[in-house]
Order: C-alpha cells, then structure tokens, then sequence
C-alpha cells in the first residue's frame, strides 16, 4: 500500500505502510486522535505528551508498523503543526479557541501560480477551471468566502475566449484580488462562541413616484429575545444615486440593511452564528453567492463580505415572507414596540474598507 504519514498533535511519526483504524486506538490508549486525508494528528496535555508518545509508538511496534522515529517525518509536540498543507494552532486553546489555516508554503504557491497567469498575459478555459478549483479548495480552509465577484469575473470571460490570447483589463483586477485575498485570508477560529446563533430581520421600502426610501432592521438574540433595531429614511443623495441606475432599486435598498446591521452590530456577534433573513429573492441569492449584477450591489455584497471575514460571522442567508418579517414596519419608519430599542448613526457607505 502506499505508505501513509502519522502525525501526533504535533508530531509525525513517519510512514506506515498499512492504515489503522483510529476508534479502538483512541478508547484504548485514551488519546484525541483524528485524521486528514493521510495525515494523522494526536493532541495531547503539556504533561501527558511523552505518555501519549510512548502509548503510541508501542502500539505501533507491537503491531509491527514502521514509522519514523526521527527527522522532519518525526518533529517534536508543538502548538503549531501542520496537516498536509494546513497549519493548527492550539496556542489560544485556554481561552477556548483553536485556529487552522493554510500553511506558508501553500500561499505562496498558490500565489506563484496566478502571478505566472499574469507574467503570462493569456488563460485558457482548462487553466481557468483548474485556478476555479484551486482557489475554491483554498476558500474551504480558510475563513469567509472569498472573493466570489472576481472568480466570476474570470470565469466569464475565459468562457467567451475572451483571455486566450490576451488578458483583459477586468480579468488582471480580478487576478489581484485574488493574490489579494492569499494575504488576508485569515485561519478558522474555532470556540464555544459558534454555538450562540442570532437572528437577523432586515427589510428596505421604496416609493418611486416620491423618489423616498427607507430601511429597517431588528435583531434577536437565540432566545427569541428583541436586542436591538433601527429605522431610518434613506438619505437623499444615496436615493438620487440609487435612481440613475434604476427607476425602483428596490434590490439595493435590500441589500444596505443588511451591510448597516453588520456595521452596527459585527462586534456582538462575532464569532457566531447568524440566520439573516430578507424578503427579496434577489437580494437573497446575491447574498448566497457573494456577487451582484450591479454596480453599486457589488459594492455592498463585497463590503459585507469583508466584515463576515474581519469578525468571523457564520451567516446563513434566508428568505422571509412580508407578512412574517419583524423589520416590515420600521423599513417604513413604523418603530411601534421598538423605541427602547433603536439605535442611531447609520453609516451609507458602500465602500469595503469603511467597516
């Protein structure tokens, strides 16, 4: 068989040459044993490592596997090791976290790889799925989702043929924002705080023969419990810019409650869940899938994407009839039950970098 690497918490015990089964290994010697693809992790107490070690190796020994005892294939128990390309962290684990991410090798090789698509100056549609793939491979080991607007971006226009011969102006931005996010990625945190799930109803209004439009929001705790809410009219200038674009932009005037909430609120739910809901199909999927059709959406999309990754808010996004959505009435400026609630100083821009 081929052979398969072992890594206790920390430390990698070689190549085995046949695979064992983790779950009598783990009730018998009492060990925090998983597996990653072929790579195998022990962690261990501070106190009880060279225990854990000594438990395993003898299992091995008496089951007469070879393994590595030393070298780069048998490092010692640290709080930073690595799986196949991803780095753990248990450094923070006394205050009740621990963080996984990519390792530095496999940034930077990532990142060789979309700086030779630029040295190059072309992408077929075959190198373009395989950078799809990679990239979306690299999104699932890292917190947020990514840059989805600028795949897409890509995506499109490798499909028309529009990058075989030469890379177009929106294709090389695109590229940057990626290489971009390889820099800003930041590891997974894992905590108890991902057990608390909060509750996100937002709702916009538009009156196109006034030019006039509002927002609202109302938030609950896992409870059920009201927290907080707001209801504000749209400023001016922000309706007058919304309707050179569109004669009803209803679908933005959806999409900014939910980028004013996270702007209000990030720093109290951070870390946990979210179930936010909206009551527009359009602004639903564009939240799903983290890209808009329009100008000023993708401006917003792309702002809330920032502040889920900057505050590590797991967000499902969901749809809400009209009639069942709390935030209905103050998205018209009808704040009945909700004064002692309502918070103030709403933020309209749609820039990413203004959190």
């Amino acid at each position: 068989m081929k052979p398969k690497s072992l890594q206790t918490s920390v430390s990698k015990r070689g190549k085995m040459h046949v695979r064992v089964p983790a779950g009598p290994c783990i009730k018998g010697l009492r060990v925090m044993w998983t597996a990653f693809f072929d790579d195998y992790s022990v962690v261990s107490k501070e106190s009880l490592k060279r225990n854990a070690a000594f438990g395993i190796e003898s299992l091995f020994q008496l089951l007469g596997l070879t393994f590595a005892k030393e070298g780069k294939k048998a490092p010692p128990f640290s709080e930073v090791f690595s799986m196949l390309g991803l780095s753990v962290n248990l450094g923070p684990f006394k205050k009740g976290s621990v963080e996984i991410g990519h390792t530095e090798k496999r940034v930077s090789e990532l990142d060789t790889s979309l700086k030779a698509v630029v040295d190059q100056g072309s992408l077929s549609m075959k190198e373009a799925e395989r950078l799809r793939g990679r990239m979306n491979f690299f999104e699932g080991h890292t917190f947020g989702r990514g840059p989805a607007q600028a795949l897409r971006t890509i995506d499109h226009h490798a499909r028309t043929g529009a990058t075989c011969k030469k890379l177009p102006p929106a294709v090389e931005s695109a590229l940057a924002v990626l290489r971009s996010r390889l820099k800003s990625a930041i590891p997974l945190q894992i905590s108890s705080v991902v057990l608390s799930t909060w509750y996100l109803f937002t709702d916009g209004s538009c009156e196109a023969a006034t030019g006039s439009g509002a927002v609202g929001a109302v938030l609950y705790d896992q409870c059920g419990r009201l927290v907080s809410a707001f209801s504000e009219r749209v400023p001016t200038g922000v309706m007058h810019s919304l309707l050179q674009d569109s004669a009803n932009p209803i679908y933005e005037l959806e999409l900014f409650p939910v980028l004013i909430s996270f702007r209000k609120w990030a720093s109290r739910l951070a870390g946990s869940q979210v179930v936010s809901f909206v009551d527009n199909d359009a602004a639903k999927y564009a939240l799903v899938r983290s890209c808009s059709a329009t100008k000023t959406g993708a401006s917003i999309i792309d702002a809330i994407r920032i502040i889920e990754q900057s505050f590590q808010l797991r967000v499902w996004y969901a749809r809400v009839p009209t009639h069942s959505n709390p935030a209905d009435a103050p998205s018209r400026l009808d704040v009945t039950g909700l004064e002692n609630f309502l918070v103030g100083d709403i933020s309209w821009e749609v820039s990413s970098t203004a959190l």
